[in-house]
């Protein structure tokens, strides 16, 4: 099986996971995938580990 990986790369709170979803809803054509990343700094607010 052969594919590409896209990286969205950008600060904190700067929408990534927003253009994804967006692109996994509007662009199925894409077969698209979201995958969670690792972050160092604790989990903010309603964020649940493993998940955000």
């Amino acid at each position: 099986m052969n594919g590409k990986c896209l990286i969205f790369s950008a600060p904190s709170g700067s929408g990534k996971s927003t253009i994804v979803q967006w692109l996994i809803s509007e662009h199925p054509e894409l077969n698209l995938a979201f995958s969670i990343s690792a972050t160092s700094r604790p989990p903010r607010g309603s964020e649940l580990h493993g998940i955000e």
